[in-house]
């Protein structure tokens, strides 16, 4: 009988669709299920049934969501239930199942959202330090999810998982400079995403530079940022599909991700796979990586200086480019399936 694993999400959307297909299809051997909260900006793929044996609900709230775990565990009988996002690994956790056969990966601690107050930060770090003995393992999509499990409780075992995508790998587009470059952002709009840090971006970049870009956001959210980009000069394309999102990305000269909290975003490994340079944000999900330093910005005013070198200089892209072989090679497919398949056979050893 192959190894049968119950992934479970609350918050299915974004980077965690794309996450959870990632990793049914890094492990075809495994028999794969899925319980998750549809949400209604992202309603379930139809492309689903071909990756997972079974596809249920779950209602929103702990009760509902509790009850609703324990059935999908009672129907599957898996071997294990992987928990992904930290509402799923609340109710996952408080539901009365086995440690032995729960696995949870965060997708971005809830403690770093710097959107909450610091309280309301303490309060989430206590309660996922409760918990955290509560699994068998810790599956961190960041080398730093991973190293602040280990802190939490190191008696719990802790594994990277790297995310990865099944886009093929394609040539570097090495920029031609021709005076005009397209930059896109991605992501929901919202605290999270930050697009006011790429506001706080433009307004750094002389008039001079900022008629060299166009800038593009792809994603939908808040009406009083998308309001706030496009009163920058912005295009906001509002929420598309993720053929229509790739489209945006394959075509882009320059990928610039700003996010101001992060498990390890999908965005930027489908970047390096279309072969797009990238500049990142430098934020903990990058930590540990040795990732190229002109490929990584700690300011919106260091941000809007690199920008300028970029589009000007040659010498100022190298690395951008490099970023996406180092991109590529952390988020393999191979480290993927090799990872997971470790982590599911230890259990069951």
């Amino acid at each position: 009988m192959p190894c049968k694993v119950l992934h479970v999400s609350e918050a299915f959307g974004g980077g965690i669709v794309s996450s959870l297909y990632s990793f049914a299809d890094s492990t075809p051997e495994i028999d794969h299920h899925l319980l998750v909260c549809e949400r209604q900006d992202q309603p379930l793929s139809k492309d689903l049934s071909a990756r997972f044996s079974s596809i249920s609900g779950m209602r929103r709230g702990f009760v509902g969501a509790v009850i609703d775990i324990r059935r999908k565990v009672e129907e599957v009988e898996p071997d294990f239930v992987h928990l992904h996002s930290s509402f799923a690994g609340v109710y996952g956790r408080m539901a009365g199942i086995d440690p032995s056969r729960l696995v949870y990966s965060p997708h971005g601690f809830s403690f770093h959202r710097r959107s909450a107050n610091p309280a309301l930060r303490g309060i989430y770090f206590v309660a996922e330090k409760m918990l955290s003995s509560r699994s068998a393992a810790f599956a961190g999509v960041s080398l730093k999810e991973v190293e602040l499990a280990q802190r939490m409780n190191p008696r719990t075992r802790s594994v990277f998982i790297p995310n990865t995508t099944d886009f093929d790998h394609g040539p570097i587009r090495h920029f031609e400079n021709d005076g005009h470059a397209h930059v896109v952002s991605m992501g929901r709009l919202c605290p999270q995403k930050d697009p006011g840090f790429l506001l706080q971006i433009l307004k750094r970049l002389p008039a001079g530079v900022r008629d060299k870009f166009t800038f593009t956001w792809v994603g939908g959210g808040d009406e009083q940022m998308t309001a706030a980009l496009k009163a920058a000069g912005v295009h906001v394309t509002g929420w598309v599909n993720h053929a229509e999102a790739h489209a945006y990305l394959a075509e882009c000269d320059l990928y610039l991700h700003v996010a101001a909290w992060e498990g390890f975003p999908m965005t930027v490994i489908e970047a390096a796979a279309l072969g797009r340079p990238i500049i990142v944000r430098n934020i903990s999900a990058f930590s540990g990586f040795d990732l190229p330093a002109d490929a990584l910005v700690d300011s919106p005013a260091a941000a809007a200086e690199r920008l300028g070198a970029w589009v000007d200089s040659p010498d100022a892209r190298s690395g951008t480019y490099d970023m996406i072989g180092n991109i590529r090679d952390i988020c393999s497919k191979d480290r993927q399936r090799a990872a997971l398949s470790d982590l599911y056979r230890a259990g069951l050893a």
